[in-house]
């Protein structure tokens, strides 16, 4: 398995993956979550944003041009300040023009097998090759899928009466 390419069929259609799931869906789903300290699908979307705009493109430039020095960490402060602001849709649109252009800067980069190999240096995770980050950075939106999905779910547990036992999704 070349799992550069699919880190980047990953990556392509999660913006489209997530419009098709909740553009125009109900209102109610945008802060929908599974109890205290636990994400909705608009927190989740923040997440998204914010790793694309300052995390997984930031890094992979570090990798790219060789920089003498650690990752960028994973900005936490802040995440959710003006979360109110924007509607599900506004947070759709802005995740898909970042991840977008973010992509076009990894096809510019036109990267050979040996690209892959180079590293990197995360302060708590050592050695990084540029293709452990792209795995990374899929596999992340792949459990940012899954977590939207698993809420909505949820979201219809007291309406699907004897079926709960059986739909799994729902007892997680």
């Amino acid at each position: 398995m070349n799992n550069f390419k699919e880190s980047l069929h990953v990556l392509n259609r999660t913006p489209q993956i997530l419009k098709e799931l909740l553009r125009d869906g109900s209102e109610g789903w945008r802060d929908l979550n599974e109890g205290e300290n636990t994400w909705s699908p608009a927190r989740v979307l923040c997440d998204l944003l914010r790793g694309d705009r300052a995390y997984w493109i930031e890094n992979f430039r570090v990798i790219i041009e060789q920089r003498p020095y650690a990752f960028a960490a994973f900005p936490k402060q802040g995440q959710f300040d003006d979360i109110d602001s924007f509607t599900i849709n506004q947070l759709l649109d802005e995740f898909a023009s970042i991840r977008k252009k973010n992509l076009e800067e990894v096809s510019e980069a036109s990267l050979s097998f040996n690209d892959l190999l180079l590293v990197g240096h995360h302060a708590n995770l050592g050695r990084v090759q540029l293709k452990e980050l792209m795995s990374a950075w899929a596999v992340h939106d792949l459990g940012h899928i899954n977590q939207i999905i698993r809420v909505i779910a949820k979201g219809f547990k007291s309406n699907i009466g004897p079926w709960q036992p059986y739909l799994d999704i729902v007892n997680l």
